[in-house]
């Protein structure tokens, strides 16, 4: 070992306190760190122990070292300060505990989303951004003047919490859980199942169709969403609800996560004079007279929807 433990984790936090990561009692974190392990800390100016660290003592002293919160991490060796790669026995420790660090602050980010579901109220009409949409915030709650869209995996656990705000901006909880989660009305039976993108999207197929619904929340979400929902409902129908995109985004990740999974496709219908160079989906087409009945016969290549469902 090069130096005494002492010395190495002395060298160790002050590489960490110069990367702006000062742990509130840096006594109990450098004793901690003599113990090995990973170790979880609230900075300076924090309640919560968004930092955390991790040193190995062996023959070849490093460490690593971050906080969630700011976005920060950096790595320490000893002999000098400048980052070095780990490798080895050490590299798969770190990448472990590394992955340990996130899980836990994911799990803090999921208790806090539950403590801030349950304290809000049901979602009120006159919001401007249901407004705008034509939504009757089914599903969502509300918190002052801000929408909470409720984030599950596939078994129904709630992980994070889409804040959607009056300007239309949206925002998750941060350093919370965002793939593999979904949004979801209705309930899958002997109906097909439809996954799309956003909440308002999707809530537009179940209001003018009322078949279940899915919102992977982006595209990038809609494999891994597409899968969960084959792998839970192996006999069920599943339908991608496609975005259009100028640069083809929402049209590729529509194709990619139906190819996955054996689904069909349903396109939305363009609103009369809509701007060119424009994106649009169906909850686009909702917004407009007559977009239910549009939004249907863009689902009627699939099956058959009898009944008149009003907006």
């Amino acid at each position: 070992m090069i130096g005494n433990a002492a010395d190495l984790v002395g060298s160790f936090m002050a590489t960490m306190a110069a990367s702006g990561i000062t742990p509130a009692n840096a006594g109990a974190v450098s004793a901690d760190l003599l113990q090995g392990g990973l170790v979880r800390f609230a900075c300076h100016g924090e309640r919560k122990p968004n930092g955390w660290a991790v040193l190995f003592l062996d023959r070849s002293p490093a460490g690593a070292f971050g906080n969630w919160r700011l976005g920060k991490s950096g790595s320490w060796r000893a002999g000098g300060h400048a980052p070095a790669p780990f490798c080895g026995q050490s590299h798969a420790r770190m990448r472990a505990m590394h992955a340990e660090t996130r899980l836990a602050l994911q799990q803090d980010v999921a208790a806090e989303a539950e403590r801030l579901w349950h304290a809000a109220q049901p979602a009120s009409a006159d919001h401007p951004y249901l407004a705008a949409k034509r939504m009757a915030g089914d599903g969502l709650r509300q918190s002052g003047r801000v929408l909470l869209v409720p984030m599950h995996d596939a078994d129904g656990q709630l992980w994070n919490l889409q804040r959607i705000y009056a300007d239309g901006s949206k925002r998750f909880l941060k350093g919370g859980r965002v793939a593999g989660l979904l949004w979801r009305r209705g309930t899958v039976a002997d109906a097909p199942l439809v996954i799309g993108e956003g909440v308002a999207t999707m809530a537009s197929v179940h209001a003018a169709t009322g078949l279940p619904v899915a919102a992977a929340i982006s595209a990038n979400n809609l494999g891994p969403i597409a899968r969960a929902m084959a792998a839970r409902h192996p006999a069920c129908r599943l339908i991608l609800a496609a975005d259009i995109d100028p640069n083809e985004t929402g049209q590729r990740a529509a194709r990619e996560a139906a190819a996955l999974v054996g689904a069909g496709i349903a396109w939305p219908p363009k609103p009369p004079g809509w701007p060119d160079g424009k994106g649009w989906d169906f909850a686009d087409a909702w917004s407009l007279p007559g977009g239910a009945e549009a939004i249907r016969a863009a689902f009627s290549v699939f099956l058959s929807i009898s009944e008149e469902r009003q907006p």
